[in-house]
């Protein structure tokens, strides 16, 4: 049998409540909710897995109130504790971190496998393969290091200076023995060589799925997530604002660097609801009251072939239709369970709202019907985690 250490980035149920009263800016969802489902997918295996944990919480006192993050420790699990200020907390977590492994290492027998939610603690796996030459490393590569939002400024380089989490370089990739990426496009971007890969996609947890509300009256269309203005948020406000209909509404949930823009909207358009950042299970119940769900994120930046946007799982199980581009790192499969509108302009991005919006209830209910019944029987945590066991058993 396998001995896994799985280093991972989940909110545990009992520090939920605390992180999210805290914190001044959005928490990691989309971290916390994948961490969490492949859990769960190696439990349902019937696999032997420890957890180290770290979250991932905005540093005090600019993001975050106070100055210690709580840890907790039970039977094969431990997310950690640690000083959470600002210029000094990543090294702290950083010697924590490295300081489980080794010792996770040294304690297990046979069969020791460490697999890395992201590649942001790897630098260990040098000394790890120098005292423990047997032990094997599966990394998870959820974005790219050079597509992800960076701060080169004082806080990077202390951060930096104080030997705090740095991305991977090219030798520690060597030392890696197998990749799990999140789109087939990333294997051209990373030295994986000849090593196995595997790509999954997302992974859908259905932890609220049983929540059941009534559609509202009105024609609403949804957004949450990440309010950066890269994924597009502007075109959706720009193309709503359009729709000469008193009958439609935008539900906007999250936070980013576009919600000014948002709030700026929302003045001059009382159609435009801003709801905040809200937990899961009420971002859910918002999901299923909708009439359509949209990722306005565009198809020609660099990006989009390389990261699957993980808010399409949780979309389309919510049983409401999902309107979203073409993207390029969408699998096939996909297709025939999705409203794409091809033209990425305003008014293409607007017709495609309208046009869709117009069809029968019936059409509607049973495109998001189809979609849910996809994710529920392909992409729940079981199988889209015998994916990973299936590549652990090659190497």
């Amino acid at each position: 049998m396998k001995n896994i250490l799985y280093i991972s980035q989940l909110y545990h149920e009992s520090l939920f409540g605390e992180y999210f009263e805290n914190s001044k800016a959005a928490l990691d969802y989309a971290a916390n909710n994948l961490s969490r489902a492949i859990l769960k997918g190696f439990r349902e295996n019937y696999c032997k897995v420890d957890v180290l944990n770290a979250p991932v919480i905005g540093s005090y006192p600019l993001y975050y109130k106070k100055l210690f993050i709580g840890g907790i420790k039970e039977d094969g699990f431990e997310s950690i504790s640690y000083c959470n200020l600002i210029y000094f907390k990543r090294a702290i977590i950083r010697r924590k971190v490295n300081s489980r492994i080794l010792n996770w290492c040294k304690q297990s027998r046979d069969n020791r496998i460490l697999f890395f939610y992201s590649h942001t603690h790897i630098s260990i796996i040098e000394k790890v393969k120098r005292h423990y030459p047997d032990v094997k490393v599966v990394v998870l590569i959820a974005d790219l290091p050079e597509f992800m939002a960076t701060d080169n400024g004082i806080i990077t380089r202390l951060n930096n200076l104080l030997g705090g989490s740095k991305p991977a370089t090219g030798h520690l990739y060597d030392l890696v023995d197998g990749y799990i990426l999140l789109s087939a496009a990333m294997k051209d971007r990373l030295p994986i060589k000849d090593k196995p890969w595997s790509v999954v996609e997302g992974i859908y947890n259905p932890e609220h799925d049983t929540i059941e509300v009534e559609k509202d009256k009105h024609k609403v269309l949804l957004y949450t997530g990440d309010l950066g203005r890269r994924y597009g948020i502007v075109d959706l406000l720009e193309a709503f604002h359009g729709i000469n209909d008193p009958d439609y509404r935008l539900w906007i949930c999250g936070n980013g660097d576009g919600c000014e823009d948002v709030l700026k909207y929302a003045e001059y358009d009382p159609r435009i609801i801003y709801k905040g950042m809200l937990p899961r299970t009420e971002v859910i119940k918002l999901q299923k009251k909708a009439t359509l769900l949209v990722n306005p994120r565009k198809s020609n930046e660099e990006y989009t072939r390389y990261s699957f946007p993980s808010k399409t799982m949780e979309y389309m199980a919510s049983g409401t239709p999902t309107l979203m581009a073409h993207l390029e790192c969408m699998p096939k499969e996909y297709d025939e369970h999705l409203y794409y509108f091809y033209d990425e302009t305003i008014d293409g991005l607007r017709n495609c709202i309208v046009e869709i919006c117009n069809k029968s209830l019936s059409e509607l209910k049973e495109k998001g019907s189809n979609a849910s019944n996809f994710i529920m029987s392909y992409k729940m945590p079981k199988p889209q985690v015998q994916k990973i066991l299936d590549l652990m058993n090659k190497i």
